[in-house]
């Protein structure tokens, strides 16, 4: 049974893939498409400058996109664009190598291919140093699934340029783990879904690609960062549910922490393997239900500008 969910949430995912590729000339037509050379290997991202316009000093935000995504699946799930346009943000949509980033765990393509995703982020930092003057100071990182795994690894392997993460639906895994030790306090803002049903609430065996592998609980990777943040107990609260939509939301918030950090864990109770006030990307009965209570975009952003 497990095996026919797996590979009907794949076959999902490819045909969502597909889709977005048709889609992605109209719905990224306003961004440009930019490439980099790391380690001999053309890597592709798109950078969305606010409405605003681009001058120096903007605060830069890495979307990074499942497994078997993309791009522009990645801002279509999010809305993170108009996220971007609302607060001056240079939103950044970094491609995977084969729809897949090398997030520390052994299963995914790009591991299996020894692409070096840490170098890939680090490069763009400098790239859109150079290309747009950002504020070196504010780069934050957020990703879904694969993308969120690829999250917590920037924030355990570039400490000293990333600010703050926020990782929806993606702990770390088991062997991973381990060897995070960040040269200084990374705020994390969490989000997961208790019944997410391809990245487990409780970790353990994950149904990821190449027949998967295992992850640290949700509890544990907070418990991880609250410590690696000095962080005081956190207090623990209900946001209000609005939508009905069988979710609520539970806020454990650890602050301040070492040098002004914060460590916040949104559990969504009821919630699937998706993004809150996100797209349904996939039926409920393959991904989970998205909770309508808050947005995770909005939410996210809100969080980068405090720390």
């Amino acid at each position: 049974m497990k095996r026919v969910l797996l590979v009907s949430v794949l076959a999902a995912a490819a045909l969502v893939a597909c889709r977005g590729e048709r889609a992605r000339a109209s719905l990224l037509s306003g961004d440009t498409r930019q490439t980099i050379t790391v380690d001999g290997r053309s890597r592709t991202y798109w950078v969305h400058v606010p409405s605003s316009g681009a001058r120096a000093g903007l605060p830069v935000v890495f979307l990074l996109h499942g497994g078997t995504g993309s791009a522009e699946g990645m801002e279509r799930i999010a809305h993170f664009n108009k996220v971007a346009d609302g607060h001056s943000v240079l939103a950044v949509y970094p491609e995977g190598w084969r729809r897949s980033w090398n997030d520390g765990r052994p299963n995914t393509p790009a591991a299996q291919a020894g692409v070096d995703d840490v170098k890939f982020i680090s490069m763009l930092i400098d790239k859109l140093t150079a290309d747009y003057a950002i504020d070196t100071g504010r780069v934050f990182a957020s990703g879904l699934s694969n993308g969120a795994f690829m999250s917590q690894r920037l924030g355990c392997a570039l400490a000293d340029r990333i600010r703050a993460i926020a990782p929806v639906a993606g702990t770390m895994g088991t062997e991973f783990a381990p060897t995070c030790h960040p040269s200084r306090p990374v705020s994390i803002l969490e989000i997961h879904g208790t019944d997410d049903p391809l990245i487990p609430f409780n970790g353990g065996q994950d149904k990821g690609r190449n027949g998967g592998t295992t992850d640290v609980s949700v509890m544990d990777t907070y418990a991880l960062w609250q410590s690696v943040d000095g962080c005081p107990s956190p207090s623990v609260s209900q946001l209000p549910d609005t939508a009905n939509d069988g979710t609520t939301t539970t806020v454990h918030a650890a602050r301040p922490c070492t040098d002004g950090s914060a460590a916040l864990l949104y559990v969504v109770n009821g919630g699937g393997h998706t993004w809150p006030g996100g797209e349904q990307y996939l039926p409920v009965f393959l991904v989970g239900r998205t909770s309508r209570d808050f947005d995770a975009s909005e939410t996210i952003w809100q969080f980068f500008a405090s720390v």
